[in-house]
């Protein structure tokens, strides 16, 4: 969203972000404002219900030509009486995880009123998966997360620093095995520098791990940096170490390699095996420390492969994954719809009274958020017109 919508109207387009936030405000908000993007902005510190109808005034307003729900179960429910009044409705899906499978199974499988124009998955092997249950004619389209590529390489010309680029995180990113990964690699090495950038639940550990295992001149936490400074913060390395359980198509990862660094992984489920390509433009191995550091002793001993992987690591994401490549998609992919749609003139949304919701599918839950049955709890603004009496 920070890369693609600025580039967007960049473009020419107009651009809206509805974007519902936690905590005091929308750092999205204020960053993407500067880039030309109007947002629009509410606290989810209500239920499903109140976003949805909040998205679906807010619509009335701006009046688009495609509705794009990321992730938000409330702007996917939204959904539908945006497409009743013509709007092309569509999902982003970025990973197999539960929560990603269930927007497909409940908002695009089913040929009902909830049905979305179309899906967008950021690896043709997350496409691969879906389309099992997708009807053959739904409209689908493959759209990575494009990122920027600097004109120049970015990455070190020796196996000096390696890099870890993501969430601070133990579920999917498995930041423990990352620490002992880089413990390993600078005790053989003690001449190799690593760097973690990021944030997230465990930076703390993280933090604490590089002060008990006495690496502070070895191993440095930068913490997260703005999306506008990742290739400089990268510059000079010359490696990337990603070793999740799963993964759609990690944007740090491409960063990375679009800045020169060699990507070291292990064979990650998702779209990472379409994106590296074992000693091409980088080096796939199994998810153990000894494992990692074999694949830097290759790097820094085996001549001409680093030089090697790298070109062909930034060649990688300027031919198939750069966000003019993304934008370009994203065009084209919209054109079709609206072509196929024909001249249809704009209605306004007809909000409901009161939303007859299909049950929260369990692995939706955490995010969709509802009031009690309407039997059981009638919506707070329904109670000021017509309180309770004991």
């Amino acid at each position: 969203m920070y890369r693609l919508l600025p580039e967007l109207v960049q473009r020419g387009h107009h651009v809206t972000a509805l974007i519902l936030y936690s905590g005091t405000h929308s750092p999205a908000a204020k960053y993407l404002s500067t880039l030309g993007v109007v947002c629009r902005t509410r606290s989810r510190a209500g239920q499903t219900q109140p976003e949805i109808r909040w998205i679906l005034k807010q619509l009335n307003q701006v009046l688009p030509s495609i509705l794009v729900s990321n992730l938000v179960p409330s702007g996917l429910f939204a959904s539908r009486w945006a497409k009743q009044s013509g709007i092309i409705t569509l999902t982003t899906v970025r990973s197999d995880h539960p929560f990603h499978r269930a927007i497909v199974e409940q908002f695009c499988a089913l040929q009902n009123a909830w049905q979305l124009s179309g899906v967008v998955c950021v690896s043709k092997i997350l496409l691969d998966k879906f389309s099992a249950i997708l009807q053959e004619e739904y409209p689908r389209c493959v759209i990575p997360s494009g990122v920027p590529v600097p004109e120049a390489s970015a990455a070190g010309n020796s196996i000096v620093r390696i890099v870890y680029l993501g969430r601070m995180e133990e579920e999917a990113k498995r930041i423990s095995l990352i620490l002992n990964s880089f413990k390993e690699i600078l005790k053989k090495s003690p001449e190799t520098r690593g760097q973690m950038i990021g944030s997230g639940a465990h930076s703390d550990r993280v933090q604490e791990f590089i002060k008990n295992e006495n690496l502070e001149y070895q191993l440095e936490f930068t913490g997260p940096v703005d999306q506008s400074q990742v290739s400089a913060s990268l510059s000079g390395a010359s490696a990337i170490l990603l070793l999740s359980e799963y993964e759609g198509l990690p944007g740090a990862l491409m960063d990375g390699m679009a800045c020169g660094l060699v990507p070291i992984v292990s064979d990650i489920p998702g779209g990472v095996s379409e994106l590296v390509q074992h000693e091409f433009n980088g080096l796939v191995v199994e998810p153990n420390p000894e494992a990692v550091v074999a694949a830097v002793k290759r790097l820094k001993s085996e001549l001409g492969l680093w030089e090697r992987l790298s070109a062909n690591a930034r060649q990688t994401i300027q031919e198939k994954y750069s966000l003019k490549a993304a934008a370009d998609r994203w065009e084209q992919f919209a054109a079709e719809l609206i072509a196929a749609q024909g001249e249809q003139s704009k209605k306004r949304v007809k909000i409901p009274l009161w939303f007859n919701l299909p049950p929260v599918h369990p692995a939706m839950s955490v995010e969709d958020r509802r009031y009690p049955p309407f039997r059981e709890w009638i919506s707070p603004w329904f109670r000021k017109i017509f309180p309770r009496h004991s």
